[in-house]
């Protein structure tokens, strides 16, 4: 199987499709109208491939045989960012390696053996070290993993690709606010970071996205700024608001955003009520 040699380049197979985007960095999704990311990190000793997309059955050999080409031998190393299916489906695929899960999302049902992961745990590539950092808001148990000598950011919908949900748990913008403060911690001295998001096509302009979103071509330091912005004017009632009727329940949800921001969150009218 080829696999894309030059930054930028991407190759098609029959589901997936593949592209470089930098040294050591490859980016996968699924070639269907939502497609979600998943990342493969080269490193010295080892690889580690985050999330694993949607279920797409007759397709696993083929997703197995990329992250194989690409491993050229190493170990894999799989680690999942959260427990949404679109981000778990495939999960089998890999259930003969090492896998990585949220300790606080990891349950009994499911169907494979799985390592916790916790805020600090660090995961050893060789000449890359892989920091996990608990982001909950999305999900209870959400984590990003950061490379920082590399200045990666690996987000799944932590933080969203240009919006994020809030929809999942109680508390939601309280615990997002310390979240999103949490990851800024950690990535405060960047210069030049690679966001790597759970949807990495919303960040660009694409049928199946809420056309008034902002586009983030690239992702940089201003989204998490803009994003940390929102969350306090959701708070003292001045971010602006449109409807969002994805969840079938127009009444109670929308969207927020202020005016120039590269950052947006969806979820309950209740948070300015």
């Amino acid at each position: 199987m080829k696999i894309p040699e030059r930054i930028g380049e991407t190759i098609s197979y029959a589901m997936y499709r593949v592209e470089k985007l930098a040294e050591q960095v490859y980016h996968i999704d699924d070639q269907i109208d939502n497609p979600s990311s998943m990342y493969c990190l080269i490193g010295s000793e080892k690889v580690l491939w985050i999330d694993t997309s949607n279920k797409h059955e007759g397709y696993e050999n083929e997703l197995y045989e990329i992250a194989a080409t690409m491993a050229n031998g190493k170990p894999i190393l799989v680690a999942i960012t959260h427990d949404h299916f679109d981000h778990t489906g495939a999960l089998e695929v890999f259930k003969k390696e090492e896998i990585y899960f949220p300790k606080k999302e990891a349950s009994k049902d499911l169907s494979v053996d799985v390592n916790g992961l916790e805020d600090g745990d660090c995961l050893d590539l060789g000449d890359l070290n892989i920091e996990v950092v608990e982001v909950p808001g999305h999900t209870p148990g959400s984590v990003a993993f950061v490379e920082k000598n590399k200045e990666w950011v690996i987000t799944g919908d932590a933080i969203g690709s240009s919006y994020v949900w809030l929809f999942f748990m109680e508390d939601v913008l309280e615990t997002y606010k310390k979240g999103i403060h949490h990851l800024y911690d950690h990535i405060k001295d960047f210069k030049n970071p690679l966001f790597m998001c759970g949807h990495r096509h919303q960040q660009f302009p694409s049928q199946d996205r809420d056309l008034l979103s902002p586009i983030n071509d690239p992702m940089t330091m201003q989204y998490v700024f803009d994003m940390m912005t929102l969350v306090e004017k959701i708070e003292n009632h001045t971010a602006t608001t449109r409807p969002f009727d994805i969840l079938g329940k127009p009444d109670e949800h929308c969207v927020y955003s202020f005016e120039g921001s590269k950052a947006e969150i969806d979820s309950f009218v209740s948070l300015m009520k």
